[in-house]
């Protein structure tokens, strides 16, 4: 299951976090991920990503500014 949070407060993000994806770009990468859950393709968290990444299996990463634990 995937929970997506608002974050309706800027402080709550890191300035270094840049650039945001707009309002369209932001549901369409919604929808991606919400594609892939269901389809069972999709990994979450840093180790995941990262491992991923250095064996040359990830297609895509998202990495989001505004999330919690």
């Amino acid at each position: 299951m995937v929970r997506l949070v608002h974050c309706s407060h800027e402080a709550d993000v890191n300035p270094q976090a840049n650039p945001f994806a707009d309002a369209h770009l932001t549901k369409k990468l919604l929808d991606l991920g919400q594609q892939s859950c269901n389809y069972q393709q999709l990994w979450k968290g840093t180790n995941e990503a990262t491992k991923t990444v250095n064996r040359g299996t990830s297609e895509f990463i998202v990495m989001a500014a505004d999330t919690e634990p």
